[in-house]
């Protein structure tokens, strides 16, 4: 369509034709006004940048989300970290989800697995504080890698004008940045 590029406002007519039907169904030229100055709107719905430069982007928020964000739920801090705690160092708390078997412990199984591998594999003994945030990289590692699969599906199958705002909201979301690595 000779229109794809370009900017369109249709205008509403509020009255009729004589035949009853609308003004616009005949003509579509003379309902549609195409601004062709308005370089900044032709801009963004033209363009979106590659999903490696959206993936580095995203990783960016996401490392920064990892080491600036606190733990504002004593859920997540309960519930997770003392098991997580209690699975790398054998003590801790271990709450009643995870004891009768209500809640999965994939995830904790997985970052067990990754924080004994970075206990071992440092070359100096290495603090919880630090396996914490590293922990905490990981998985903002991690939703980067996702958010940026989800925005190059949504670049070639919607287009990358939608790409574009996906990404905007993605990266300036307060829950995405809370989330993401919590």
């Amino acid at each position: 369509h000779k229109y794809t590029n370009l900017v369109r406002v249709m205008t509403r007519h509020r009255k009729k034709g004589g035949d009853g039907t609308h003004p616009c169904s005949s003509d579509i030229e003379s309902c549609v006004h195409v601004h062709k100055d308005d370089s900044f709107l032709t801009f963004i719905h033209s363009y979106a940048p590659d999903p490696i430069i959206a993936f580095y982007v995203l990783v960016f928020m996401r490392v920064l989300a990892s080491f600036v964000n606190l733990s504002f739920a004593y859920d997540e801090v309960y519930n997770h970290w003392e098991s997580l705690h209690q699975l790398l160092y054998g003590y801790g708390f271990r709450p009643w989800e995870y004891s009768l078997g209500t809640r999965s412990t994939a995830l904790l199984s997985f970052e067990t697995m990754l924080g004994k591998l970075l206990v071992l594999q440092s070359l100096v003994s290495i603090d919880k504080i630090k396996v914490f945030y590293l922990l905490r990289f990981t998985r903002g590692l991690v939703s980067a890698g996702s958010e940026a699969l989800f925005y190059a599906a949504v670049r070639n199958r919607l287009g990358k004008a939608v790409a574009f705002y996906l990404l905007l909201y993605s990266l300036f979301n307060p829950g995405l940045f809370l989330a993401s690595s919590s």
